[in-house]
């Protein structure tokens, strides 16, 4: 019992998480929020840099600084491209992990109340942590994807000096969503 009080708690934070991840941009469009301070307006990704400033990179890795649209190198353009793929993959998997969490919330009240009243307790939390492994397994699929994202991040804040600002993910942010 006491492994399903810790798994409802921990259900219950990321399912806090995933739904505080939506919320309604000016613009009346779907925005999500990927990892503070970045987020998506349509078909864009918005990084948010200090004092107001912006970057926006589209789905064919077109990169605008502040509304001013950046000439990239090939190279650099691929790898906007690949940092644009690897924030929305996050996101949408984000997305569907918050709404599978809230199926599965349900289905493991179930289980607890099925097990009480058939009065078999005890086999409520191995029938439990059995469903909670799948989340776990995407939960580290989605930290590879993360540390993914990191990668291409300081792929293009070294070859573009201008983007820098807008680097918000720390190397301590992937080794922490690891473990």
């Amino acid at each position: 019992m006491k492994a399903v009080r810790s798994l409802s708690l921990s259900l219950a934070a990321l399912i806090a998480v995933s739904a505080g991840a939506c919320s309604q941009a000016p613009e009346a469009s779907l925005h999500v929020s990927v990892v503070e301070p970045m987020s998506w307006a349509k078909d864009r990704l918005i990084l948010r840099g200090q004092d107001g400033a912006y970057a926006e990179i589209g789905t064919d890795g077109t990169l605008n600084l502040n509304g001013r649209l950046v000439a990239l190198s090939a190279d650099q353009q691929a790898v906007a491209r690949r940092y644009y793929h690897h924030a929305m993959s996050i996101s949408q998997e984000g997305v569907a992990m918050g709404k599978d969490g809230a199926a599965f919330a349900g289905k493991a009240v179930g289980t607890v109340l099925d097990g009480l009243a058939s009065g078999n307790p005890d086999a409520i939390g191995a029938k439990v942590e059995a469903d909670a492994a799948v989340f776990e397994k995407r939960a580290h699929e989605m930290c590879a994807r993360f540390a993914d994202l990191h990668a291409a991040q300081q792929e293009l804040s070294a070859s573009l000096p201008a983007f820098k600002p807008f680097a918000a993910i720390k190397a301590t942010s992937v080794g922490n969503c690891r473990s």
